[in-house]
């Protein structure tokens, strides 16, 4: 067995770790594409037309407890109205990811250089 060394062994376990986050966001993201579809089949059997307003808000979410959640109430919900209160009363990430804004504020003052 050929000697591995210590730049090709962090090499590897980099590798393995981008493609351990790959298959986990390509999982997640079937996840999310799955409960959506089977939140459309429930509201269609059960409602038998759904308006455009609810497809477009199920399709802007990206949280797959939500939609889970969604499913469930898609299930049990009385009517279609109902359906819509639960929806509208669930708050929805903008997805996006943003970065917490610091202040910086210097201790003192920069140095400068003297002139000779």
């Amino acid at each position: 067995m050929r000697y591995v060394t210590t730049f090709e062994r962090r090499g590897i376990e980099k590798g393995i770790e981008k493609g351990i986050e790959k298959g986990i966001e390509k999982g997640l993201g079937e996840g999310i594409a799955s409960h959506k579809a089977s939140l459309n089949t429930i509201l269609q059997s059960r409602f038998k037309r759904i308006p455009t307003q609810i497809n477009s808000a199920i399709e802007n979410i990206n949280d797959l407890e939500a939609l889970k959640n969604l499913v469930i109430k898609a299930a049990l919900a009385e009517s279609l109205e109902g359906f819509q209160e639960y929806l509208d009363s669930i708050d929805r990430p903008a997805n996006k990811v943003s970065e917490p804004v610091a202040d910086y504020t210097p201790t003192r003052k920069p140095r400068t250089r003297k002139r000779r």
